[in-house]
């Protein structure tokens, strides 16, 4: 039993020692949202261990405009460029480098939604995205669509991992965290009648009361001729 014990010990302290590895075909919780999880810094390094991540790459999004509404959607593009000029490892299909990402939203801000057939996946909560498998950048660059739905009102956060890799395990990686906020509020109130609309309403029963009264005017000028 004792040598068992120390046996199942010593394996903890193995795989406890081991460094995080990079996954190519996405994870979730390393967008930068959650401090206990962290960011894609944790897993993609440098060449040389402890050298500065640079040049980061560039993170766009388009969608977050200023006509959010509650209960709507936007539709997303989460565009990831490389500034690495030093290209990647072609045997592992990234010539020019690749691409990657994972991001999030607030709780509460909405639940995401991806085409069929997409490169994307998203989690069970549907408040992060991620990719199915590294993305060739092309012309320096690679884009994803999504949908954020369900938008609830307030003030918010899209938070971006990205990562520009040169397709080995680990090294040789560029990321970046990024957050772009945006704001969701109520869809304006339906408009008011015009002055116009309302003249109508009111003449319309005027109306109705002079043509009830030229009928028994006219009643009445009968009966007084057969009289």
């Amino acid at each position: 039993m004792t040598k068992l014990t120390t046996t199942i010990s010593g394996l903890l302290l193995l795989v406890a020692a081991l460094p995080a590895v990079a996954n190519n075909t996405g994870i979730f919780g390393k967008s930068g949202r959650d401090e206990e999880t962290g960011s894609c810094i944790q897993c993609h390094t440098g060449s040389t261990p402890g050298e500065p991540n640079q040049p980061e790459p560039a993170v766009l999004v388009e969608g977050l405009g200023d006509n959010l509404t509650t209960g709507g959607f936007a539709t997303l593009r989460i565009t990831v460029k490389t500034n690495d000029p030093t290209g990647g490892v072609a045997a592992a299909a990234c010539p020019d480098r690749c691409a990657g990402f994972n991001a999030a939203v607030d709780e509460g801000a909405g639940f995401f939604l991806v085409p069929d057939g997409s490169p994307l996946q998203v989690n069970a909560a549907r408040d992060e995205v991620s990719h199915v498998a590294k993305s060739p950048f092309q012309d320096g660059a690679v884009s994803y669509d999504v949908v954020l739905t369900g938008l609830s009102r307030g003030d918010h956060t899209l938070f971006v991992g990205a990562a520009d890799v040169d397709g080995e395990n680990f090294t040789g990686d560029r990321v970046k965290a990024a957050r772009f906020t945006f704001a969701v509020t109520d869809p304006p109130p339906p408009p008011e009648p015009t002055d116009d609309a309302a003249g109508c309403a009111q003449a319309a029963p005027t109306a109705a009361w002079s043509t009830a009264g030229l009928v028994l005017l006219l009643a009445r000028r009968r009966r007084g001729a057969r009289a």
